[in-house]
């Protein structure tokens, strides 16, 4: 019997591989499913730890429906005057605005400077000493002026960019002509699957369509404040805004991208889905059909075994 199961099989190959094949992509499927967007969701939870290390308080303008980690939250730009108001609060050593937005960045030729069709999100340069923000001037200098701008050296190195080159940005407010005076990076990390360009304050307000506004202000806590105690003093001073702390900040960032890692696994899902469900049936097809083929292959060999003989008996020849 182990001598015709054997053949058996070798004579139906294709079809015991492909109904392998069939079984091990779709569990394949699925697994790498669940294996990548927890992989994905581990290196943004991380991304949104460095955004919001540097940051002990946030203050922002009230949202006006919605939780604050929809994706497609609005929220209205605070005035520059309110930074001097929260960095006058007891506890603030340092208080500053910032504005980012999504910006198209090209050469003076015409070529589109987007690696990988990664997205290009413009900043507003957080300040010569770091202490709030999460950029690191690698080579070169901070941009000043309104002719200059810093790149983050994954950008630069994939599209051929170096310190003095000319590049042309635009976004919502406009557009200009740019020289790279540095390269930075964010956080720890050389890659962060965006691509960042950063201006001198006005010149990412005016670039961005926000003369005179900050979209949030980043609050560096004096030693021994805890940023519980500190945004509290500050809600008591600018009642009208939205204060939150740094560890809700960087909670909120993990949860906007937790939205986008779930729409993105149960697309995939999806797809697994469909593919074990076409295997299944293949399967059963198979299946159902071997099984006839085996029915008819031993019914057959009970009839042309000799009389008395047991179907199971070796009584058929060797072959040459």
């Amino acid at each position: 019997m182990w001598k015709i199961t054997r053949r058996s099989l070798w004579a139906r190959k294709w079809r015991f591989l492909l109904t392998v094949l069939a079984v091990t992509l779709g569990v394949s499927f699925v697994t790498a499913s669940f294996v990548l967007s927890d992989s994905l969701r581990s290196v943004f939870d991380k991304l949104s730890n460095q955004i919001s290390a540097p940051i002990d308080v946030a203050v922002r303008g009230k949202q006006a429906f919605g939780k604050a980690s929809d994706l497609n939250a609005q929220r209205p730009p605070v005035p520059e005057s309110l930074v001097a108001q929260v960095q006058a609060v007891p506890g603030v050593a340092r208080a500053e605005g910032g504005v980012q937005a999504f910006v198209n960045v090209s050469t003076l030729d015409g070529k589109i400077v987007k690696p990988a069709q990664a997205p290009s999100i413009g900043f507003s340069w957080d300040g010569p000493d770091r202490s709030v923000g999460a950029f690191e001037l690698l080579d070169g200098k901070a941009p000043t002026g309104s002719d200059q701008v810093a790149i983050d050296k994954a950008q630069a190195d994939k599209a051929d960019l170096k310190v003095g080159d000319r590049i042309r940005v635009s976004a919502a407010g406009g557009q200009g002509e740019f020289t790279i005076s540095g390269l930075v990076r964010f956080g720890d990390e050389d890659s962060t699957g965006a691509y960042y360009v950063l201006f001198d304050p006005p010149t990412a307000q005016n670039l961005f369509g926000l003369p005179g506004q900050w979209q949030v202000i980043q609050v560096k806590a004096d030693d021994g404040v805890n940023q519980t105690e500190l945004r509290d003093r500050i809600a008591q001073a600018v009642p009208d805004y939205d204060v939150i702390t740094g560890q809700q900040v960087g909670e909120e960032f993990s949860d906007s991208f937790g939205q986008i890692i779930s729409i993105f696994r149960n697309a995939l899902l999806a797809f697994a889905l469909v593919t074990l469900f076409v295997a299944g049936v293949l399967i059963g097809n198979v299946f159902t059909i071997t099984l006839g083929q085996r029915v008819r292959e031993r019914a057959l060999l009970r009839a042309s075994a000799p009389a008395g003989a047991s179907s199971c008996a070796p009584w058929w020849p060797k072959p040459s």
